[in-house]
């Protein structure tokens, strides 16, 4: 997550979403608003399937149920 203290300095809040399945993960990252920021796909090979959601904000990660 070293890409979010950058992006910190343009964007006070950012949602960040992860799906994964298949040994392969899509970390995306939007302003909280919808609009799209960043994008990248990883290869995961341990991580399970699924859809997580954090945000990020002052330099702090929150998980979904903290926001």
């Amino acid at each position: 997550m070293s890409v979010l203290l950058p992006l910190s300095n343009y964007y006070p809040f950012l949602r960040i979403e992860l799906n994964s399945g298949a040994r392969q993960a899509l970390l995306s990252v939007t302003d909280g608003n919808g609009n799209w920021v960043t994008e990248d796909s990883l290869s995961w090979p341990d991580q399970h399937d699924g859809r997580w959601i954090f945000y990020w904000t002052d330099r702090v990660l929150l998980l979904s149920a903290e926001y």
